[in-house]
């Protein structure tokens, strides 16, 4: 069910989305709470407790549950804003900032800030008001935050403390090394050459990872980095690089000069000792056309050969073999790029298969106090995984450029990236 709440009569939306809603629109049910309460209540028309209670008995005897949709925002005339203020941000001027999700914009709609003044406060408050649900027979919720809030804007939504947590679980080195989410969030604001389309990459990004709420995993959060929305009015595509860029895997291209779109999913495990914390899974370019390799950062040191490579071309250096992979699959994104997956994905199964047993074997070895032990398997692990990969990237050197002389090139900007090869020293095969 959506929310039964009170709905809030400030700002009220009438019919299509209007400002100027009628006396008897009834508004959005997400638009929750009002003077007479809030998630804790029933709308007056929709029934009583008792009421409810009766639905669910029904509903019971018809072998169904209720479900309900705990949506964590307020009208602003919810009973928290005059209670709890500082669970909510608000403008210089004294008036409530609203909900947004650019371009639009959700008047009768505001948004609770998790962190600063409502921690811990409002999270027991939400807490509360599942058990207040639970107690009624409510055994299934569906938890949503319907309007997502601009990064650009509200980069202080991350907890204060968040950089400094990362360092002290070593999972950055300074708190100026933590600056990814940042970066991420730069990216597309308004004062980028393309802030449509990242709005519309962190919108397709947000939807995928919903589809994998609570159920992560590194496979999972793959797959989102290199979704391209094949079949839809995004990308209707493979990815073709001429093509504007606003799906969640992201590609060099033409307009900005080949610069590489690397990726990387980072695993960390609290409850792991020190040794397994953390687990980076690399892709050297973009990843929907190269593999993602693990690698232990808390004390397995990386092949010496995966620090090779300058800016210009050098066959013995694995970034540019990452990059010379995907520059062919640029030449034919129809034809080359299923075949570089069938060959990845193979490799990323094998290094996922493999990571079990071994990691399981370090474990044991470090609870029997034999951490050098641990170490020594996995860099074992990590230096097979690189080796593999090492012959993967050499076999598709040598085939890709023969599939590409059968099918030719397709690729809007070939005249581009010629020019672009030529001064780099990059091999590419030219029709």
């Amino acid at each position: 069910m959506p929310p039964i709440h009170p709905i809030g009569r400030v700002n009220r939306k009438g019919k299509n989305n209007s400002l100027t809603p009628a006396p008897d629109d009834p508004g959005s049910p997400y638009a929750i709470g009002s003077p007479e309460g809030g998630h804790d209540a029933i709308h007056s028309e929709l029934g009583s407790f008792a009421d409810f209670a009766r639905l669910v008995d029904a509903a019971a005897d018809h072998g169904l549950e209720i479900a309900l949709d705990f949506a964590i925002q307020c009208a602003p005339d919810h009973p928290w804003i005059k209670e709890h203020p500082e669970w909510f941000d608000w403008r210089p001027d004294g008036t409530i900032k609203c909900a947004e999700n650019p371009p639009k914009k959700y008047e009768d709609i505001v948004n609770v800030h998790f962190y600063r003044g409502a921690l811990p406060s409002l999270w027991y408050a939400l807490r509360d008001i599942v058990l207040f649900w639970a107690a009624k027979r409510v055994r299934y919720g569906i938890y949503s935050i319907s309007n997502i809030y601009s990064i650009e804007n509200d980069w202080d939504e991350a907890h204060p403390r968040l950089a400094e947590h990362a360092v002290e679980m070593g999972w950055a080195r300074s708190a100026s090394d933590f600056n990814l989410a940042r970066d991420y969030g730069d990216y597309w604001t308004e004062k980028s050459k393309n802030p449509g389309d990242m709005q519309i990459r962190r919108n397709m990004t947000m939807a995928c990872l919903q589809q994998d709420f609570r159920h992560a995993t590194p496979a999972s959060m793959m797959r989102i980095n290199r979704n391209h929305m094949e079949g839809t009015i995004a990308e209707p595509r493979w990815g073709a690089t001429e093509t504007f860029w606003p799906t969640p895997c992201m590609h060099d291209n033409a307009h900005n000069h080949y610069t590489t779109a690397g990726s990387m999913v980072a695993h960390l495990r609290a409850e792991m000792p020190p040794l397994l914390r953390q687990v980076y899974w690399a892709s050297f370019s973009s990843p929907c056309c190269n593999v993602f390799k693990p690698f232990y950062l808390g004390g397995p040191t990386v092949p010496s050969s995966y620090a090779a490579g300058t800016s210009t071309y050098s066959a013995d250096a694995p970034w540019w073999w990452a990059k010379h992979v995907k520059l062919l699959c640029d030449l034919n994104s129809r034809v080359l790029p299923p075949a570089v997956r069938a060959t990845f994905d193979a490799t990323e199964r094998w290094e996922m298969g493999r990571q079990v047993p071994v990691e399981a074997e370090a474990l044991r070895e470090i609870k029997a106090g034999k951490e050098a032990a641990a170490l020594k398997l996995l860099q074992q692990f990590s230096n097979e995984n690189c080796e593999r990969v090492a012959k993967d990237y050499k076999m598709l050197q040598e085939t890709l450029p023969q599939m590409l002389n059968t099918v030719g090139v397709e690729y809007l900007y070939a005249d581009y990236l010629k020019a672009w090869s030529s001064k780099k020293g990059v091999p590419l095969p030219w029709a």
